[in-house]
């Protein structure tokens, strides 16, 4: 649709409960559309799940960009401490591509329909309020607050 100069969804790990990031940079006359439309598309997914031809070019993706997350000795240390801190064997990364690979698409579906929650997304936006707020109104998304950015 060409709504976002980008996008971007992905898992944030941490020691206790994960969260999903969603990232959009549209311009200001689309972006309540966009916004609109990534949650549909984030309760579409938590409801019906992915396809199979999804499930392959998430495996593709992932097995193919795993060895660039290691290619650099800053890399493969930020890969240890993460995988240290969130309390996984050391090396888990080297299985990943093993592990994505025997996914299936009922793994991936159930586990989508047990871990994703779009009744309780948040939306954060940043924008001038005075020209976006009407447009959030517009597609049931009105602003519960309006943080001014120079508020201390």
């Amino acid at each position: 649709r060409g709504w976002s100069y980008g996008a971007s969804f992905r898992i944030a790990h941490a020691r206790g409960p994960s969260w999903l990031r969603a990232s959009l940079a549209p311009a200001t006359e689309v972006a309540a559309d966009a916004l609109a439309l990534a949650l549909e598309m984030f309760e579409d997914l938590a409801r019906r799940g992915i396809t199979a031809d999804e499930l392959a070019l998430a495996k593709s993706y992932l097995s193919g960009s795993l060895p660039f997350s290691l290619a650099t000795a800053h890399q493969r240390m930020h890969v240890a401490i993460s995988e240290d801190l969130l309390g996984l064997a050391p090396g888990f990364i080297h299985r990943e591509a093993e592990l994505v690979a025997q996914t299936t698409l009922e793994d991936a579906n159930r586990v989508a329909s047990a871990h994703l929650f779009p009744d309780d997304a948040l939306a954060v936006v940043v924008c001038t309020a005075e020209k976006l707020a009407p447009q959030l109104e517009r597609v049931g998304l009105a602003p519960t607050a309006i943080i001014p950015y120079d508020k201390d």
